[in-house]
């Protein structure tokens, strides 16, 4: 899926930052001592495409975490849940599940933190690019920031049929707000206690970071490493349908690339 292709750092800062944080002094909002002591993550993507397989497979392989599970949720009747299950069977941290395809995305990420087993829940979309430390970063965060949700507000964007890399013009990083890419969403599960997914397909995640503000939960974005979106040239591959030239009118291009490069 990756290509050799690297983004060659700029004379001011590098463009992929890929150290975990290791001390709150890297931004005023973070405290002056680790405030929480979590490590353990549960990561749920839910899928109802069979071409994913390998890289839902290979974003959870690849992460230095070693404090994880991965829970699979097929959501399409005509993929074979012992076949994938036959597949990973020597992975004994990954369980599959699977739901019928008429229950919504929010359904099926509920049944997900349900099934999870550690306090944290991160969610992975199943075509996305999640680098090597990304989950250390997502529970380096929410040990220095005390927040109940952590993910991206800037993040990188592939346009496949653009073959372009950009950035989102979006928040700012290293900061509390009220917007994250549903992709890098990642949250304890005490707030599942008050908030779930609503029964939707289509703009599930971004109500759920509403229901989250308005019960009071606090959200942070950390910074744009480790994480790349995958935008599709068919537009009917995502849930979020704004056309991608509309799109990248709403981002910064950073460099022309033929195959999603690598940010490890």
């Amino acid at each position: 899926m990756n290509s050799d292709v690297k983004i060659k750092p700029s004379k001011s800062k590098k463009i992929f930052h890929n150290k975990p944080i290791k001390t709150p002094a890297v931004n005023k909002n973070y405290k002056k001592k680790r405030i929480k002591k979590v490590k353990n993550v549960s990561v749920i993507t839910v899928t109802n495409k069979k071409k994913y397989f390998e890289n839902i497979l290979n974003n959870y392989l690849r992460q230095d975490h070693k404090s994880k599970e991965l829970i699979i949720i097929i959501n399409k009747d005509n993929i074979s849940l012992d076949n994938w299950i036959s597949k990973t069977k020597k992975h004994n941290t990954i369980k599959i599940f699977k739901i019928n395809e008429k229950k919504s995305l929010g359904f099926c990420l509920n049944y997900g933190v349900k099934k999870a087993k550690f306090n944290i829940i991160s969610k992975f979309d199943d075509d996305d690019y999640y680098g090597k430390k990304y989950l250390t970063q997502v529970i380096n965060t929410f040990n220095y920031t005390g927040a109940n949700i952590v993910g991206k507000g800037k993040y990188y964007i592939y346009f496949e049929g653009e073959n372009v890399l950009a950035i989102n013009k979006g928040p700012s990083q290293n900061k509390f707000t009220k917007h994250l890419a549903g992709g890098t969403i990642s949250f304890e599960k005490l707030v599942f206690k008050k908030v779930k997914f609503k029964n939707l397909t289509y703009g599930t995640d971004q109500r759920f970071l509403k229901d989250c503000i308005n019960n009071n939960f606090k959200i942070y974005s950390n910074n744009k490493s480790n994480y790349i979106y995958v935008r599709h040239k068919s537009t009917n591959e995502h849930t979020w349908k704004m056309p991608n030239k509309k799109f990248l009118k709403k981002c910064k291009i950073l460099k022309k690339s033929k195959k999603l490069p690598k940010i490890d």
